[in-house]
C-alpha cells in the first residue's frame, strides 16, 4: 500500500522532502545529547555483535535509492 502510495508523487518532489529530512537529521546531531546517544547505541550493538561484525549504526533515515 505504502509503494502506491508513493508511486503516484513525483519523484523530484520526494527528492525535495528527503534532502530536508537529511538537513533536519544533520542538524540533530549537532546537539550533543543525540551524537552521544549515536554513539551509546553503537557501543552497544558492536559489544552484543562481536569486532568481527563490520557494522556502523547511526541516527537517522536512510535516503531515497
Amino acid at each position: 500500500m505504502i509503494e502506491t502510495a508513493f508511486s503516484t508523487i513525483d519523484r523530484e518532489e520526494l527528492q525535495e522532502v528527503a534532502d530536508q529530512i537529511g538537513a533536519a537529521t544533520s542538524s540533530l546531531m549537532e546537539f550533543e545529547p543525540v551524537s552521544v546517544l549515536e554513539e551509546d547505541i553503537a557501543k552497544s550493538f558492536r559489544a552484543m555483535s562481536g569486532e568481527r561484525q563490520d557494522v556502523e549504526p547511526t541516527l537517522g533515515f536512510s535516503g531515497m535509492g
